[in-house]
């Protein structure tokens, strides 16, 4: 976006650019209108298990998994690793282990 529309979309400019302010306020963004608390409250084994291993991973490999993805981009190797780990995990997460566990 070029500086100056996004500086008159803000008002700074002078006059408001409606086509941004409604690309930005555009509902098709997976949001929602409010916040929503979690249903189930309270704190069982695969709760604590799964928290523990989250953090047993970061711990080890050194990465939360959000800045790890933005990592990508830099192009290290151990990074890589840690993100495919992490995928593979999931994905062994969903279609193995989810199913074997109780509800």
């Amino acid at each position: 976006m070029a500086p100056e529309r996004e500086r008159s979309s803000a008002g700074a400019g002078g006059r408001q650019d409606k086509g941004i302010h409604a690309l930005l306020s555009a509902r098709g963004d997976g949001l929602d209108d409010s916040f929503h608390l979690p249903e189930k409250t309270e704190i069982d084994r695969r709760l604590v298990a799964g928290s523990a291993l989250f953090g047993a991973g970061w711990g080890l490999a050194g990465f939360c998994p959000g800045p790890a993805v933005s990592a990508l981009s830099m192009g290290l190797v151990p990074v890589l690793l840690f993100v495919a780990a992490m995928a593979a995990g999931m994905m062994l997460h969903d279609r193995v282990i989810a199913g074997m566990l109780p509800r």
